[in-house]
């Protein structure tokens, strides 16, 4: 699970106007899978599959009256990826990974505040997500399994 603050808009012509859809992404999680192929004994190069869900909040703006309609959901999707792990010591390695999660199209419901309470609205959105993970990561040493050597 990861917090996010990633946020976009667009502008479209209305009646009072130019309204504005307003979107923000405050979090995303994944489950995957990996699978992997070593190179050499320090660099692996791998893929996943899985899972995501993502939260989105949504509002629609208007330059003379404001915020006038909000509303927010969790959806789930696929996210697959690939990525690389450069073994840099016994314990640790490096690693760079780029996703893509799809979400689909889904009916958002919104509802109206200010001078549009009580009314609601929908809007269709399309939605994915592209991300690169860039870190490092420490192996726990729990121990050597025994190594029995028979002549």
């Amino acid at each position: 699970w990861d917090g996010s603050n990633m946020r976009g808009s667009n502008q479209w012509p209305a009646s009072a106007g130019i309204d504005s859809n307003n979107y923000k992404i405050d979090s995303f999680g994944t489950a995957v899978a990996k699978i992997g192929v070593l190179l050499s004994p320090a660099v692996e190069v791998y893929g996943v599959a899985g899972v995501a869900t993502v939260h989105d909040n949504l509002s629609f703006t208007n330059p003379n009256f404001g915020e006038y309609a909000t509303g927010s959901q969790t959806r789930t999707g696929y996210d697959v990826g690939v990525g690389a792990t450069l073994l840099l010591t016994r314990n640790l390695d490096l690693f760079v990974e780029y996703d893509h999660m799809g979400f689909g199209t889904k009916n958002m419901s919104l509802t109206g505040v200010g001078f549009a309470a009580g009314r609601t609205y929908g809007e269709d959105i399309k939605q994915s997500v592209d991300k690169v993970l860039v870190g490092i990561d420490y192996r726990f040493d729990w121990g050597k399994a025994p190594v029995v050597a028979k002549y």
